[in-house]
């Protein structure tokens, strides 16, 4: 099995060629993406891929990148990065 990601800003992608195109056919347990803009929501859609090639129905999740500044003494914040793990749960 593989999984394709879209992403929206303004709706949840309803198919694997709505949206704006992540990544597809991965097979890594986790992906990550970054420069995301501050102040917007993003909307994203996670389809698998059995090995006959048929698409699930997505799984969905939204993230708001907030507009406030990182306190200096936060160390390794990816503030404008998003990370996605295939086995999660909420």
């Amino acid at each position: 099995d593989s999984v394709t990601i879209r992403m929206s800003t303004t709706s949840y992608p309803t198919s694997v060629t709505d949206g704006d195109l992540l990544v597809e056919n991965i097979t890594a347990e986790s992906y990550s993406s970054s420069n995301f803009t501050a102040g917007t929501t993003y909307y994203f859609s996670l389809f698998t891929k059995d090995t006959e090639g048929n698409f699930s129905t997505a799984a969905t999740v939204s993230v708001s990148i907030g507009d406030q500044p990182v306190p200096p003494d936060v160390d390794n914040f990816g503030g404008s990065r998003c990370s996605l793990n295939r086995d999660a749960t909420s």
